[in-house]
Order: structure tokens, then sequence, then C-alpha cells
């Protein structure tokens, strides 16, 4: 009990806060909680750090009574927030990495509709040519973008694991910054999509160059999706709070049990992980579902006598169950986020409670 009781005495002396404190040693603040609690002993190396920080030897540390000196040290308290584990860095590496990925892949779906067209009915190329060099393009464009996709994936997920839980250090300057950087991509994002749109309608009354329609929609949608994505990552990068929300149903309850939490904190990311179970179960069953609708609109025509009549009504529209899946699930994911909602009330500021 001697090194949580000097602890205590020392930290409260100095006027550290347990931020303050953590900050400066580079540990959480969960950390320095657990220590003045007595549930966790600081490794060796803190331990040092700790003497250096106040002044004191070890063995005063550990094992005396340093409960009636006074400070010896005066700490200028009013530090910025810092970044102790590279979130910042890591979660910009990864907003410039996703977009490239889907940016890649439209491109790829791009040159290959623009090889298809060349060899429609073999006007440019000949049709077997350009079907097999369209492919080809759109394997390399996935490829890319899955080189891009899967490290960036394995990165959050292996930091998230690393770090399940982060205070937050972004000043209302950096958050502003980013709303900022969201908005205008939003809408450099919105009027490239706008171009694209328009430019193919403008084809239309040219049956010689409509062909190519398809390929200049997705081009644009390569460049725009990369802006929209990318400032919509930027603003979530400085949401701390949805962060910890988003890490707490990743780790798994055995990582979960191991994590540097709190009691509370350990018990809201179990509500979230019940919530994120149920939610993923039901937009499971959503979309296969959407995917046999779909496999019938695309499949079941062809045993229709008149196929040629069917098709025309039917296969043109058999895409459309996943996108109505995907607006179902989202509205489930609202609904369970009401009605599953386990939230603990807001502290107070300067509670030593913290929530996610």
């Amino acid at each position: 009990m001697a090194f949580r009781e000097n602890l205590l005495h020392l930290r409260a002396a100095h006027k550290l806060t347990q931020e303050q404190l953590a900050m400066r040693l580079g540990v959480s603040r969960q950390s320095v909680a657990k220590w003045e609690s007595g549930t966790t002993y600081p490794e060796m190396d803190k331990l040092i750090a700790l003497c250096q920080l106040f002044e004191c030897t070890l063995d005063d540390l550990v094992t005396g009574d340093m409960t009636d000196q006074a400070p010896r040290t005066v700490f200028e308290t009013a530090q910025a927030p810092v970044d102790l584990f590279g979130y910042d860095e890591t979660m910009r590496s990864l907003g410039r990495k996703i977009p490239t990925g889907v940016a890649a892949i439209c491109s790829g779906v791009s040159a290959g509709c623009l090889l298809f067209a060349l060899g429609e009915n073999s006007l440019y190329i000949p049709e077997n040519i350009a079907c097999a060099l369209g492919f080809l393009l759109i394997i390399l464009g996935v490829a890319a973008g899955l080189s891009f996709l899967v490290p960036a994936g394995l990165t959050y997920s292996a930091f998230c694991r690393a770090h399940p839980y982060l205070e937050d250090f972004y000043t209302e300057q950096d958050k502003q910054e980013a709303r900022s950087e969201f908005t205008w991509q939003l809408l450099v994002g919105i009027i490239v999509l706008a171009m694209g749109i328009g430019a193919a309608i403008a084809l239309d009354p040219y049956p010689a160059v409509e062909i190519f329609a398809p390929t200049i929609i997705l081009g644009t949608v390569a460049v725009g999706v990369w802006f929209i994505i990318h400032g919509s990552m930027s603003l979530g990068r400085v949401n701390i709070q949805g962060y910890n929300e988003a890490t707490a149903e990743e780790i798994t309850p055995s990582e979960l049990a191991r994590a540097d939490l709190t009691d509370e904190q350990r018990a809201r990311a179990s509500a979230l992980q019940r919530k994120s179970r149920i939610t993923g179960s039901l937009c499971g069953a959503i979309m296969l579902l959407a995917t046999a609708i779909a496999l019938c609109l695309l499949f079941v025509p062809m045993a229709q006598a008149d196929f040629k009549n069917v098709s025309d009504h039917v296969l043109p529209y058999f895409w459309l169950p996943w996108p109505i899946g995907g607006l179902i699930c989202g509205i489930v994911g609202l609904l369970t986020s009401v009605l599953l909602d386990e939230h603990a009330p807001v502290p107070e500021a300067g509670s030593s409670q913290i929530r996610f």
C-alpha cells in the first residue's frame, strides 16, 4: 500500500491530474487509475520514470512514506494534448489508403468498360480481344485496390486491439479544420460526380459515342469517391469517442478482459459488442435474402419460354435487391441503436468516470 499512497500524495501535491501524469509517463489514464487503486503495479521502467519525475529514490517511492513531503518541483500543468500512441498518423495513413483502394477498383472497372465499348460489335478492335483485355483491366484494378484495402484493414485492426481506448487529445481547432476539410472535399466529390453524369447525358443523342458513357461515369466515380471517402475519414479521425465505440465492437471478449479499461468502460464495451452481434446477424440475414432474390431475377428468366421478352423486363433490375437490402440494414442499425441502447449517463466535467 506504500506505493499507492505515495503516488496519490505526490500527484495531488504536485497538482497533476491523472491525465497529465499519464501524459508525462507515456501511458494511458487508466493505467494511472489502476496504480492508484492498487489493482495493478507499474513496470520497472515506469517506476524509474516516476522517481525521476518526482525526484525521489525507488526505495522511498515503493516502500517508504512520502505522504508528508512537500513537492520538490513545480510542473507546468497547462500542457497541450498529446497523441501518445501515434493514432493521428495511423489514421491519416488509412485515410489515404482506403479511398485510393476504392478508387483503384472503380478505375479498373472504368477501363474495362472502355475496352468493352471499343470492342462492341467489333467497331474499333475485335470483340474477343476487347473482352479479354477488359476483364484483365478489371482484375488488375481489383488487385490494385485490394493491395491498399487489405493492409489498411489489418493495420487498423491491429491498432484497435493494441489501443482499445484513447483519451481525446484533439483541440477544438483540430476538429474545426477536419470539419472544413470534409466540407470542401464533399463538395468537390459531388461536383465531379455531377460532371460525370452530365457528360454521360450529353452523349446520349450521339450513338457513336454513347457507348462510352459508362466509362465516363465510372471514371468520375473513382475521382469523386476518393474525395468523399478521404474527407469523411478526415472528419472521423478526430472523433475519438466514435473510435472508442468502434473499437469496443472490434475486439474479442478475451482481448476485452485483458484491455487497460475501467470497469465502466469494460461494461460499456460489452454492451456495444452485444448490440453489434445482433445488428450483424440481422443484416447478414437481410443481405443473404437480397442475394437470393437477385440471383432469382438473374437466372429464373433463363427458364422461361419467352426468354427475350422476360429478360428485357427483369434482367436490367436484378441488382436492385442489394442496395435495397443495404438501406434496410441501415434502418435496422438505427433501430437497434435506439432499442438496445445501454449508454450510461454522461459524466459531468471533471468526473473520474469516462464512457465510450
